[in-house]
């Protein structure tokens, strides 16, 4: 989505027109500007409030119970949660 195009949000609702009419269309609204995504595509949040939350009945999977994981640990987190991870 090119926000210095004046007919986007026209070319948006057509779209959308078209899905509730059940008809075959394109969603081609996909920011073209950094600027525009934030939080996203590998980004750190700028607080730990805004950081991801592992929830889980098997407190015994996270590896320090008090301290924040790190994002490459999760992978492990997951591998060991369904036990497919190679120790």
């Amino acid at each position: 989505m090119n926000p210095d195009d004046r007919t986007v949000k026209a070319k948006a609702a057509a779209a959308l027109a078209k899905k509730a009419l059940g008809l075959r269309y394109t969603m081609g609204v996909i920011a073209l500007h950094g600027r525009h995504v934030g939080g996203t595509h590998g980004r750190l949040p700028d607080s730990d409030e805004d950081t991801p939350l592992i929830i889980t009945s098997s407190p015994d999977l996270l590896p320090d119970k008090a301290a924040p994981i790190s994002v490459t640990a999760v992978r492990d987190v997951v591998l060991d949660a369904h036990g497919l991870r190679q120790h």
